[in-house]
Protein backbone atom coordinates (compact mmCIF):
# COMPACT_ATOMS: atom_id res chain seq x y z
CA UNK A 1 0.00 0.00 0.00
CA UNK A 2 1.37 3.67 -0.78
CA UNK A 3 2.56 5.07 2.61
CA UNK A 4 1.02 8.27 3.23
CA UNK A 5 -0.81 10.92 5.15
CA UNK A 6 -4.77 11.92 5.36
CA UNK A 7 -5.29 14.98 7.51
CA UNK A 8 -9.06 16.03 7.93
CA UNK A 9 -10.33 19.25 9.28
CA UNK A 10 -13.78 19.79 10.13
CA UNK A 11 -15.28 23.18 9.99
CA UNK A 12 -18.91 24.38 11.55
CA UNK A 13 -20.29 26.08 8.83
CA UNK A 14 -23.13 27.66 10.92
CA UNK A 15 -22.38 31.03 9.82
CA UNK A 16 -22.07 30.49 5.68
CA UNK A 17 -25.51 28.77 4.95
CA UNK A 18 -26.65 31.54 3.21
CA UNK A 19 -23.18 32.02 1.30
CA UNK A 20 -23.38 31.86 -2.78
CA UNK A 21 -21.24 28.72 -4.51
CA UNK A 22 -17.90 29.83 -4.49
CA UNK A 23 -17.52 27.20 -7.45
CA UNK A 24 -18.45 23.77 -8.92
CA UNK A 25 -15.34 22.39 -9.81
CA UNK A 26 -15.98 18.46 -8.99
CA UNK A 27 -19.14 18.01 -7.55
CA UNK A 28 -18.62 14.11 -6.64
CA UNK A 29 -20.71 13.05 -4.04
CA UNK A 30 -19.30 9.48 -3.95
CA UNK A 31 -15.43 10.56 -2.89
CA UNK A 32 -17.29 12.69 -0.22
CA UNK A 33 -19.01 9.66 0.87
CA UNK A 34 -16.06 7.38 0.52
CA UNK A 35 -13.55 9.53 2.76
CA UNK A 36 -16.48 10.05 5.43
CA UNK A 37 -17.22 6.07 5.41
CA UNK A 38 -13.42 5.61 5.56
CA UNK A 39 -12.49 7.57 8.58
CA UNK A 40 -15.37 6.55 10.09
CA UNK A 41 -15.98 10.51 11.09
CA UNK A 42 -19.82 10.41 11.13
CA UNK A 43 -22.09 12.73 8.94
CA UNK A 44 -20.44 15.60 6.89
CA UNK A 45 -23.82 17.35 5.92
CA UNK A 46 -23.71 20.85 7.36
CA UNK A 47 -20.32 21.21 7.73
CA UNK A 48 -17.06 22.54 5.46
CA UNK A 49 -14.30 20.35 5.20
CA UNK A 50 -9.81 20.81 4.19
CA UNK A 51 -8.77 17.77 3.18
CA UNK A 52 -5.02 17.10 3.21
CA UNK A 53 -3.29 14.19 0.98
CA UNK A 54 0.28 14.09 2.05
CA UNK A 55 2.67 11.55 1.46
CA UNK A 56 4.69 8.97 4.72
CA UNK A 57 5.45 11.27 7.28
CA UNK A 58 8.89 11.90 6.14
CA UNK A 59 11.61 14.25 7.13
CA UNK A 60 10.30 16.86 4.55
CA UNK A 61 7.02 16.62 6.13
CA UNK A 62 8.17 16.85 9.69
CA UNK A 63 9.95 19.90 8.92
CA UNK A 64 6.51 21.37 8.24
CA UNK A 65 4.77 20.27 11.51
CA UNK A 66 4.88 23.80 12.99
CA UNK A 67 2.79 24.88 10.39
CA UNK A 68 0.00 22.32 10.77
CA UNK A 69 0.60 23.54 14.59
CA UNK A 70 0.25 26.85 13.94
CA UNK A 71 -2.84 26.21 11.83
CA UNK A 72 -4.87 24.32 14.20
CA UNK A 73 -3.62 26.84 17.05
CA UNK A 74 -5.62 29.54 15.54
CA UNK A 75 -8.83 27.97 15.56
CA UNK A 76 -11.65 27.39 18.35
CA UNK A 77 -10.72 23.57 19.62
CA UNK A 78 -14.25 22.93 19.00
CA UNK A 79 -14.26 23.80 15.16
CA UNK A 80 -11.13 22.11 13.79
CA UNK A 81 -9.99 18.29 14.51
CA UNK A 82 -7.25 16.21 12.91
CA UNK A 83 -8.85 12.96 12.78
CA UNK A 84 -7.11 10.62 10.08
CA UNK A 85 -3.93 9.30 9.50
CA UNK A 86 -3.02 6.04 7.85
CA UNK A 87 -1.62 3.35 10.06
CA UNK A 88 2.07 3.09 9.05
CA UNK A 89 2.43 6.73 10.23
CA UNK A 90 1.36 6.30 13.49
CA UNK A 91 4.25 6.80 15.60
CA UNK A 92 5.65 9.94 13.63
CA UNK A 93 2.26 11.53 14.04
CA UNK A 94 1.78 10.47 17.80
CA UNK A 95 5.17 12.24 18.67
CA UNK A 96 3.73 15.42 16.32
CA UNK A 97 0.42 15.57 17.93
CA UNK A 98 2.11 15.33 21.55
CA UNK A 99 4.64 17.62 20.75
CA UNK A 100 2.85 20.77 19.46
CA UNK A 101 -0.24 20.16 22.32
CA UNK A 102 -2.49 18.77 19.53
CA UNK A 103 -5.57 15.95 19.98
CA UNK A 104 -5.05 12.57 19.21
CA UNK A 105 -6.22 11.39 15.87
CA UNK A 106 -8.02 8.07 14.76
CA UNK A 107 -5.90 5.44 13.42
CA UNK A 108 -7.86 4.52 10.30
CA UNK A 109 -6.78 2.38 6.81
CA UNK A 110 -7.58 4.72 3.41
CA UNK A 111 -9.03 2.35 1.69
CA UNK A 112 -12.81 1.34 1.58
CA UNK A 113 -13.32 -1.94 -0.34
CA UNK A 114 -9.83 -1.94 -1.36
CA UNK A 115 -10.37 1.41 -3.05
CA UNK A 116 -8.14 4.17 -2.03
CA UNK A 117 -9.48 7.31 -1.14
CA UNK A 118 -6.53 9.01 -3.26
CA UNK A 119 -8.31 7.39 -6.25
CA UNK A 120 -11.65 8.75 -5.60
CA UNK A 121 -10.55 12.31 -5.17
CA UNK A 122 -8.08 11.69 -8.37
CA UNK A 123 -5.04 12.35 -5.80
CA UNK A 124 -1.89 12.71 -8.83
CA UNK A 125 0.97 14.01 -6.18
CA UNK A 126 1.43 15.24 -2.85
CA UNK A 127 0.37 17.21 -0.97
CA UNK A 128 -3.02 17.41 -2.92
CA UNK A 129 -6.08 19.78 -0.89
CA UNK A 130 -9.51 19.82 -1.20
CA UNK A 131 -12.10 22.21 -0.01
CA UNK A 132 -15.88 20.42 -0.32
CA UNK A 133 -18.65 22.44 1.08
CA UNK A 134 -21.80 21.46 2.82
CA UNK A 135 -23.53 20.07 0.06
CA UNK A 136 -20.53 17.70 -0.76
CA UNK A 137 -19.12 19.83 -3.55
CA UNK A 138 -15.69 20.31 -4.08
CA UNK A 139 -15.02 24.27 -4.34
CA UNK A 140 -11.51 24.34 -3.76
CA UNK A 141 -8.60 22.22 -5.02
CA UNK A 142 -4.96 22.31 -4.83
CA UNK A 143 -2.64 19.85 -6.56
CA UNK A 144 0.72 19.00 -5.17
CA UNK A 145 3.51 18.58 -7.25
CA UNK A 146 5.33 15.16 -6.68
CA UNK A 147 9.01 16.40 -6.28
CA UNK A 148 10.12 14.48 -2.49
CA UNK A 149 12.03 11.90 -3.60
CA UNK A 150 11.13 10.23 -0.30
CA UNK A 151 7.44 10.16 0.01
CA UNK A 152 6.09 12.31 -3.55
CA UNK A 153 5.65 15.57 -0.62
CA UNK A 154 6.55 18.80 -2.51
CA UNK A 155 8.64 21.45 -0.47
CA UNK A 156 5.96 24.17 -0.64
CA UNK A 157 4.14 26.23 1.48
CA UNK A 158 0.48 24.86 2.17
CA UNK A 159 -1.85 27.22 4.05
CA UNK A 160 -5.13 26.87 5.48
CA UNK A 161 -6.96 26.88 2.25
CA UNK A 162 -4.03 26.07 -0.41
CA UNK A 163 -3.90 29.32 -1.70
CA UNK A 164 -0.23 30.02 -3.13
CA UNK A 165 1.73 27.00 -3.67
CA UNK A 166 5.15 28.85 -2.55
CA UNK A 167 8.11 27.26 -1.12
CA UNK A 168 9.21 28.19 2.20
CA UNK A 169 11.60 30.90 0.79
CA UNK A 170 9.04 32.94 -1.38
CA UNK A 171 6.57 32.78 1.63
CA UNK A 172 9.19 33.92 4.21
CA UNK A 173 10.27 36.88 1.30
CA UNK A 174 8.34 40.31 2.21
CA UNK A 175 8.89 41.34 -1.33
CA UNK A 176 6.77 38.30 -2.24
CA UNK A 177 3.74 38.92 0.18
CA UNK A 178 3.56 42.44 -1.44
CA UNK A 179 3.94 40.78 -5.02
CA UNK A 180 1.33 38.32 -3.89
CA UNK A 181 -1.44 40.96 -2.22
CA UNK A 182 -5.42 39.83 -2.27
CA UNK A 183 -7.11 42.67 -4.38
CA UNK A 184 -9.30 40.58 -6.09
CA UNK A 185 -13.07 38.51 -5.17
CA UNK A 186 -11.07 35.89 -7.50
CA UNK A 187 -8.00 35.72 -5.05
CA UNK A 188 -9.99 36.19 -1.54
CA UNK A 189 -11.91 33.04 -2.35
CA UNK A 190 -8.96 30.97 -2.09
CA UNK A 191 -9.17 31.98 1.58
CA UNK A 192 -13.03 32.64 2.74
CA UNK A 193 -15.80 32.02 1.26
CA UNK A 194 -17.09 35.52 0.81
CA UNK A 195 -20.65 36.56 2.03
CA UNK A 196 -22.97 37.85 -0.36
CA UNK A 197 -22.81 41.19 2.11
CA UNK A 198 -19.09 41.39 1.21
CA UNK A 199 -19.01 40.68 -2.25
CA UNK A 200 -21.75 43.82 -2.57
CA UNK A 201 -19.47 45.32 -0.33
CA UNK A 202 -16.36 44.93 -2.80
CA UNK A 203 -18.45 45.83 -5.65
CA UNK A 204 -19.91 49.06 -3.90
CA UNK A 205 -16.54 50.28 -2.26
CA UNK A 206 -14.37 49.83 -5.81
CA UNK A 207 -14.17 53.79 -6.28
CA UNK A 208 -13.98 54.87 -2.51
CA UNK A 209 -11.31 53.04 -0.77
CA UNK A 210 -9.00 49.87 -2.19
CA UNK A 211 -8.48 47.11 -0.46
CA UNK A 212 -5.97 44.60 -0.73
CA UNK A 213 -4.20 41.91 2.38
CA UNK A 214 -0.68 40.08 1.80
CA UNK A 215 -0.92 36.63 2.01
CA UNK A 216 0.28 35.76 5.18
CA UNK A 217 -2.51 38.12 6.84
CA UNK A 218 -5.24 36.88 5.14
CA UNK A 219 -4.32 33.11 6.10
CA UNK A 220 -4.83 34.37 9.67
CA UNK A 221 -8.65 34.99 8.40
CA UNK A 222 -11.43 32.78 9.37
CA UNK A 223 -12.48 30.77 6.44
CA UNK A 224 -16.54 30.54 7.55
CA UNK A 225 -17.39 33.41 9.74
CA UNK A 226 -17.72 36.82 8.34
CA UNK A 227 -17.49 38.26 11.96
CA UNK A 228 -13.70 37.14 12.29
CA UNK A 229 -11.85 40.00 13.52
CA UNK A 230 -9.04 39.53 11.05
CA UNK A 231 -11.50 39.69 8.13
CA UNK A 232 -13.18 42.60 9.45
CA UNK A 233 -10.05 44.22 9.70
CA UNK A 234 -9.33 44.01 5.71
CA UNK A 235 -12.33 42.51 4.05
CA UNK A 236 -14.77 45.64 2.78
CA UNK A 237 -17.65 44.91 4.83
CA UNK A 238 -21.88 45.94 4.40
CA UNK A 239 -21.54 48.47 6.88
CA UNK A 240 -18.86 50.91 4.98
CA UNK A 241 -21.75 51.54 2.26
CA UNK A 242 -24.77 52.17 5.50
CA UNK A 243 -25.33 55.41 5.71
CA UNK A 244 -23.12 57.69 8.12
CA UNK A 245 -23.30 60.70 10.44
CA UNK A 246 -20.50 61.98 8.65
CA UNK A 247 -18.79 61.97 5.11
CA UNK A 248 -15.53 63.40 6.95
CA UNK A 249 -12.48 62.54 4.40
CA UNK A 250 -9.58 64.59 6.83
CA UNK A 251 -11.49 64.59 11.20
CA UNK A 252 -7.84 65.98 11.64
CA UNK A 253 -7.33 68.84 9.44
CA UNK A 254 -3.80 67.53 8.36
CA UNK A 255 -3.58 68.80 4.94
CA UNK A 256 -4.43 72.11 6.82
CA UNK A 257 -1.71 71.45 8.69
CA UNK A 258 1.18 70.56 6.25
CA UNK A 259 3.47 73.40 5.32
CA UNK A 260 4.75 71.12 2.19
CA UNK A 261 3.27 67.76 0.90
CA UNK A 262 2.44 65.16 3.26
CA UNK A 263 4.36 66.92 6.27
CA UNK A 264 1.52 66.95 9.12
CA UNK A 265 2.86 69.91 11.56
CA UNK A 266 0.29 69.95 13.94
CA UNK A 267 2.51 70.35 17.44
CA UNK A 268 5.84 73.06 17.55
CA UNK A 269 8.07 69.98 18.39
CA UNK A 270 7.17 67.34 16.30
CA UNK A 271 5.92 66.28 13.43
CA UNK A 272 4.09 63.67 11.19
CA UNK A 273 5.92 63.00 7.88
CA UNK A 274 3.64 60.95 5.04
CA UNK A 275 6.36 59.50 3.68
CA UNK A 276 4.93 57.18 0.79
CA UNK A 277 0.97 56.52 0.27
CA UNK A 278 1.10 52.29 -0.02
CA UNK A 279 0.63 50.16 3.04
CA UNK A 280 0.74 46.29 3.00
CA UNK A 281 -3.04 45.83 3.39
CA UNK A 282 -5.88 48.22 3.59
CA UNK A 283 -7.35 48.59 6.98
CA UNK A 284 -11.10 49.49 6.61
CA UNK A 285 -11.19 52.13 9.48
CA UNK A 286 -8.02 53.88 7.70
CA UNK A 287 -7.81 57.68 9.46
CA UNK A 288 -5.94 58.18 5.78
CA UNK A 289 -8.38 57.03 3.53
CA UNK A 290 -8.30 59.95 1.36
CA UNK A 291 -4.92 59.19 0.25
CA UNK A 292 -3.56 55.53 1.44
CA UNK A 293 -3.61 53.98 -2.28
CA UNK A 294 -3.40 57.02 -4.06
CA UNK A 295 -0.69 58.05 -6.99
CA UNK A 296 -1.22 61.18 -6.20
CA UNK A 297 0.35 61.25 -2.41
CA UNK A 298 3.45 58.96 -3.40
CA UNK A 299 6.52 60.84 -3.01
CA UNK A 300 9.24 61.40 -5.16
CA UNK A 301 12.58 61.92 -4.11
CA UNK A 302 12.55 65.68 -4.88
CA UNK A 303 9.26 66.03 -2.72
CA UNK A 304 10.86 63.80 -0.02
CA UNK A 305 13.85 66.30 -0.26
CA UNK A 306 11.31 69.26 0.45
CA UNK A 307 9.87 67.95 3.31
CA UNK A 308 14.01 67.54 4.53
CA UNK A 309 14.67 71.13 3.53
CA UNK A 310 11.57 72.16 5.44
CA UNK A 311 12.81 70.27 8.91
CA UNK A 312 16.51 71.81 8.64
CA UNK A 313 14.58 75.34 8.24
CA UNK A 314 12.63 74.50 11.72
CA UNK A 315 14.74 74.31 14.74
CA UNK A 316 11.77 73.94 16.86
CA UNK A 317 11.44 70.43 15.73
CA UNK A 318 13.12 67.76 17.71
CA UNK A 319 10.59 64.36 16.76
CA UNK A 320 10.13 63.45 13.32
CA UNK A 321 7.49 60.48 13.25
CA UNK A 322 7.72 58.69 9.66
CA UNK A 323 4.54 57.13 8.81
CA UNK A 324 2.17 57.02 5.76
CA UNK A 325 1.42 54.99 4.40
CA UNK A 326 3.60 52.45 5.56
CA UNK A 327 7.15 53.66 5.65
CA UNK A 328 8.95 50.08 5.93
CA UNK A 329 7.61 49.16 2.82
CA UNK A 330 10.71 51.03 1.50
CA UNK A 331 13.85 49.23 0.45
CA UNK A 332 16.31 48.85 3.23
CA UNK A 333 18.65 51.44 0.89
CA UNK A 334 15.96 54.11 0.59
CA UNK A 335 15.09 53.78 4.01
CA UNK A 336 18.96 54.33 5.12
CA UNK A 337 19.32 57.23 2.55
CA UNK A 338 16.32 58.54 4.64
CA UNK A 339 17.24 57.83 8.10
CA UNK A 340 21.05 59.01 7.02
CA UNK A 341 19.14 62.83 5.78
CA UNK A 342 17.19 62.78 9.25
CA UNK A 343 20.37 61.85 11.56
CA UNK A 344 22.21 64.89 9.93
CA UNK A 345 19.85 67.65 11.21
CA UNK A 346 20.97 68.72 14.28
CA UNK A 347 18.20 69.37 16.32
CA UNK A 348 15.90 66.26 15.45
CA UNK A 349 16.52 64.22 18.59
CA UNK A 350 13.67 61.01 18.36
CA UNK A 351 12.85 59.45 14.71
CA UNK A 352 9.74 57.14 15.24
CA UNK A 353 8.53 54.94 12.59
CA UNK A 354 5.00 54.07 12.76
CA UNK A 355 4.49 50.09 10.88
CA UNK A 356 2.21 47.68 10.96
CA UNK A 357 4.39 45.52 9.20
CA UNK A 358 5.36 43.75 11.44
CA UNK A 359 1.58 42.89 12.33
CA UNK A 360 0.37 42.13 8.51
CA UNK A 361 3.98 41.38 7.48
CA UNK A 362 6.29 40.07 9.57
CA UNK A 363 8.53 39.08 6.70
CA UNK A 364 9.56 42.84 6.54
CA UNK A 365 11.38 42.88 10.17
CA UNK A 366 14.90 41.06 8.45
CA UNK A 367 18.06 41.18 10.22
CA UNK A 368 19.42 43.44 7.18
CA UNK A 369 16.37 45.91 8.31
CA UNK A 370 17.28 46.16 11.65
CA UNK A 371 21.02 46.55 11.16
CA UNK A 372 19.64 49.75 8.88
CA UNK A 373 17.68 50.94 12.02
CA UNK A 374 20.46 50.11 14.90
CA UNK A 375 22.69 52.49 13.10
CA UNK A 376 20.63 55.65 12.84
CA UNK A 377 19.73 55.11 16.58
CA UNK A 378 17.76 56.23 18.84
CA UNK A 379 15.01 54.65 16.63
CA UNK A 380 11.73 54.06 18.25
CA UNK A 381 9.42 51.72 16.46
CA UNK A 382 5.37 52.17 17.12
CA UNK A 383 2.93 49.20 15.36
CA UNK A 384 -0.55 48.89 15.21
CA UNK A 385 -1.70 45.23 17.09
CA UNK A 386 -5.71 45.11 17.38
CA UNK A 387 -6.38 41.58 18.59
CA UNK A 388 -4.87 38.86 20.03
CA UNK A 389 -5.41 36.54 17.00
CA UNK A 390 -2.49 38.73 15.65
CA UNK A 391 -0.18 37.95 18.12
CA UNK A 392 1.29 34.91 15.88
CA UNK A 393 4.59 33.40 16.08
CA UNK A 394 5.78 35.48 13.61
CA UNK A 395 4.23 38.71 14.30
CA UNK A 396 6.26 38.13 17.80
CA UNK A 397 9.23 36.65 16.35
CA UNK A 398 9.45 40.31 14.50
CA UNK A 399 9.11 42.28 17.21
CA UNK A 400 11.57 40.45 18.96
CA UNK A 401 14.53 41.43 15.98
CA UNK A 402 13.33 44.81 16.28
CA UNK A 403 14.01 44.35 20.56
CA UNK A 404 16.94 43.30 20.13
CA UNK A 405 18.45 45.54 17.58
CA UNK A 406 17.52 48.35 20.48
CA UNK A 407 14.57 49.39 18.82
CA UNK A 408 12.10 50.33 21.54
CA UNK A 409 8.73 48.74 20.07
CA UNK A 410 5.01 50.38 21.11
CA UNK A 411 1.78 49.57 19.81
CA UNK A 412 -0.94 51.37 19.26
CA UNK A 413 -4.81 50.15 19.20
CA UNK A 414 -7.52 51.48 17.54
CA UNK A 415 -10.89 50.83 19.25
CA UNK A 416 -13.39 48.76 17.10
CA UNK A 417 -17.10 47.74 17.40
CA UNK A 418 -17.02 43.74 16.86
CA UNK A 419 -13.53 43.16 17.01
CA UNK A 420 -11.93 44.67 20.37
CA UNK A 421 -14.15 46.36 22.52
CA UNK A 422 -14.38 44.34 25.72
CA UNK A 423 -12.52 44.30 28.49
CA UNK A 424 -11.34 40.39 28.45
CA UNK A 425 -9.81 40.84 24.30
CA UNK A 426 -7.73 43.88 25.46
CA UNK A 427 -6.49 42.48 28.54
CA UNK A 428 -5.46 39.43 26.58
CA UNK A 429 -3.63 41.85 23.71
CA UNK A 430 -2.23 44.08 26.14
CA UNK A 431 -0.17 41.37 27.90
CA UNK A 432 0.17 39.40 24.94
CA UNK A 433 2.08 42.55 23.70
CA UNK A 434 4.05 42.62 26.90
CA UNK A 435 5.04 39.24 26.65
CA UNK A 436 6.18 40.05 23.42
CA UNK A 437 7.97 43.21 24.23
CA UNK A 438 5.91 45.40 22.67
CA UNK A 439 4.58 48.18 24.87
CA UNK A 440 0.97 49.23 24.82
CA UNK A 441 1.25 52.64 24.32
CA UNK A 442 -2.62 54.12 23.11
CA UNK A 443 -6.06 52.96 22.49
CA UNK A 444 -7.26 55.24 19.78
CA UNK A 445 -10.94 56.15 20.04
CA UNK A 446 -12.33 55.17 16.20
CA UNK A 447 -12.08 58.42 13.75
CA UNK A 448 -15.04 60.26 12.89
CA UNK A 449 -14.39 58.57 8.64
CA UNK A 450 -17.18 58.16 6.69
CA UNK A 451 -18.21 54.58 6.41
CA UNK A 452 -17.03 53.50 9.47
CA UNK A 453 -20.41 53.87 11.65
CA UNK A 454 -20.29 49.89 11.59
CA UNK A 455 -16.92 50.09 14.08
CA UNK A 456 -16.88 52.66 16.16
CA UNK A 457 -17.84 52.46 19.58
CA UNK A 458 -19.60 55.07 22.00
CA UNK A 459 -16.70 56.53 24.15
CA UNK A 460 -18.26 55.45 27.70
CA UNK A 461 -17.64 51.80 26.19
CA UNK A 462 -13.63 52.84 25.90
CA UNK A 463 -13.80 54.38 29.23
CA UNK A 464 -15.61 51.21 30.91
CA UNK A 465 -12.23 49.24 29.35
CA UNK A 466 -9.84 51.28 31.14
CA UNK A 467 -11.62 51.14 34.57
CA UNK A 468 -11.15 47.05 33.79
CA UNK A 469 -7.85 47.09 32.74
CA UNK A 470 -6.45 49.30 35.54
CA UNK A 471 -5.82 48.10 38.85
CA UNK A 472 -6.44 44.37 36.80
CA UNK A 473 -3.15 43.48 34.73
CA UNK A 474 0.34 44.93 34.95
CA UNK A 475 0.46 48.97 35.00
CA UNK A 476 3.01 49.01 32.17
CA UNK A 477 0.67 46.45 30.26
CA UNK A 478 -2.44 49.53 30.62
CA UNK A 479 -2.57 51.62 27.26
CA UNK A 480 -3.96 55.40 27.10
CA UNK A 481 -7.11 56.08 26.25
CA UNK A 482 -7.04 59.54 23.59
CA UNK A 483 -9.05 60.38 20.99
CA UNK A 484 -7.40 62.52 18.38
CA UNK A 485 -8.58 65.77 16.90
CA UNK A 486 -7.08 69.22 15.43
CA UNK A 487 -5.96 70.37 18.75
CA UNK A 488 -3.74 67.58 19.94
CA UNK A 489 -4.17 64.14 21.30
CA UNK A 490 -6.68 64.04 24.30
CA UNK A 491 -6.97 61.57 27.20
CA UNK A 492 -10.40 60.13 27.71
CA UNK A 493 -10.12 60.84 31.05
CA UNK A 494 -12.94 62.28 33.22
CA UNK A 495 -9.83 64.96 34.04
CA UNK A 496 -10.51 65.96 30.13
CA UNK A 497 -14.31 64.60 29.31
CA UNK A 498 -16.50 67.18 30.42
CA UNK A 499 -19.90 65.09 29.83
CA UNK A 500 -22.09 64.34 27.23
CA UNK A 501 -24.42 66.45 25.15
CA UNK A 502 -26.78 64.28 23.93
CA UNK A 503 -25.45 63.09 20.35
CA UNK A 504 -21.57 64.84 20.80
CA UNK A 505 -19.26 64.20 23.68
CA UNK A 506 -17.76 67.46 25.22
CA UNK A 507 -14.09 67.39 26.17
CA UNK A 508 -11.44 69.89 27.14
CA UNK A 509 -8.29 69.29 25.44
CA UNK A 510 -4.40 69.43 26.09
CA UNK A 511 -4.01 72.97 24.66
CA UNK A 512 -7.39 74.47 26.77
CA UNK A 513 -9.51 74.44 24.11
CA UNK A 514 -13.13 72.59 23.87
CA UNK A 515 -14.24 70.16 21.45
CA UNK A 516 -17.34 68.08 20.90
CA UNK A 517 -16.92 64.72 19.38
CA UNK A 518 -19.64 63.37 17.01
CA UNK A 519 -20.85 59.98 19.12
CA UNK A 520 -24.17 59.18 19.19
CA UNK A 521 -25.09 55.70 21.57
CA UNK A 522 -26.92 53.01 20.07
CA UNK A 523 -29.95 52.49 20.68
CA UNK A 524 -30.37 50.73 24.33
CA UNK A 525 -27.08 51.44 25.08
CA UNK A 526 -25.78 51.17 28.70
CA UNK A 527 -22.46 52.16 30.41
CA UNK A 528 -21.52 51.05 34.28
CA UNK A 529 -20.89 54.87 34.66
CA UNK A 530 -22.92 57.14 32.43
CA UNK A 531 -21.36 60.53 31.53
CA UNK A 532 -22.77 63.65 33.09
CA UNK A 533 -25.13 65.42 31.02
CA UNK A 534 -23.99 68.69 30.12
CA UNK A 535 -25.11 71.94 27.72
CA UNK A 536 -23.49 72.35 24.51
CA UNK A 537 -21.48 75.41 24.36
CA UNK A 538 -22.11 78.10 21.67
CA UNK A 539 -19.59 77.85 18.74
CA UNK A 540 -17.43 75.10 19.87
CA UNK A 541 -15.57 73.04 17.31
CA UNK A 542 -16.63 70.22 15.62
CA UNK A 543 -16.72 67.69 13.13
CA UNK A 544 -20.35 69.13 11.16
CA UNK A 545 -22.06 65.72 10.50
CA UNK A 546 -22.83 65.34 7.16
CA UNK A 547 -20.12 67.77 5.84
CA UNK A 548 -17.90 66.00 3.30
CA UNK A 549 -14.97 67.96 4.64
CA UNK A 550 -13.50 69.48 8.27
CA UNK A 551 -14.68 72.63 8.63
CA UNK A 552 -13.46 74.81 11.82
CA UNK A 553 -15.87 77.07 13.86
CA UNK A 554 -19.04 75.21 12.77
CA UNK A 555 -21.73 75.34 15.68
CA UNK A 556 -23.49 72.17 16.69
Amino acid sequence: MTRWLLLLLVASAAHAQDAPAVGDLAPDIEAVTLARDTLRFGDFRGRYVLLEFWGTWCSPCVADAPRLAGLYARYPRDRFDIVGVALDAADDVRAFTEAHGLTWPQIVEPTRDGRPVTEAFGVRGYPTSFVIDPDGVIVHRGDGGGRCRHCAHRDSRMTALPQHNASDAEWNDWRWQMRHRVSSVEALERYIRPTGDERHAIEATADVFRWTITPYYASLMDPIDPACPIRQHVVPQAGEVAPDIVGVVDPLDEVGHSPVKNLVHNYPDKVAFCVTSECAVYCRYCLRKRMVGDADFMMRKDELREGLAYLRATPAIRDVLLTGGDPLVFSDANLDWLLSELRSIPHIEVVRLGSRLPVVNPMRITEDLCAVLARHHPVWLNTHFNHPRELTPEAVAACERLANAGVPVGNQTVLLAGINDDADTMRALCEGLVAARVRPYYIYQAQLIGGTAHLRTPIETGMDIMRQLRGHTSGFAVPTYVLDTPDGKVPLTRDYVLGRAGDHVLMETTRRTLWAEPNPLPPGFESARPLPEVAMPGGVRTVPTGAPRFVYGEPV
